[in-house]
């Protein structure tokens, strides 16, 4: 059966509340456009390091791809929209 999409949202926030504060910092860069090397520099880390750190906030919030976790974060007000800039390429 399909959730409905309060229980999605409810869903999300419970999973968010397993996310570390470097793995929101991640996300929340990841929001921002910027790829894992910019971030691994903003946070003094290596790009590796970032890799992992999304790839545990993925698996916790059970998101296939960065986008789906973005998605899940923003669902889950791990990341409010209205302070992300966009700090990406175009």
């Amino acid at each position: 059966m399909k959730k409905s999409n309060h229980e999605f949202v409810k869903d999300c926030k419970r999973k968010a509340m397993a996310l570390s504060a470097r793995e929101r910092e991640v996300v929340y860069l990841t929001t921002c456009g910027l790829q894992a090397k910019e971030i691994a520099e903003a946070l003094h880390i290596s790009p590796a390091t970032v890799d992992c750190h999304r790839a545990h906030a993925n698996k916790k919030m059970e998101a296939r791809s960065s986008l789906e976790l973005v998605v899940k974060c923003i669902l889950a007000e791990v990341v409010d929209l209205a302070s992300v800039r966009f700090m990406g390429k175009i």
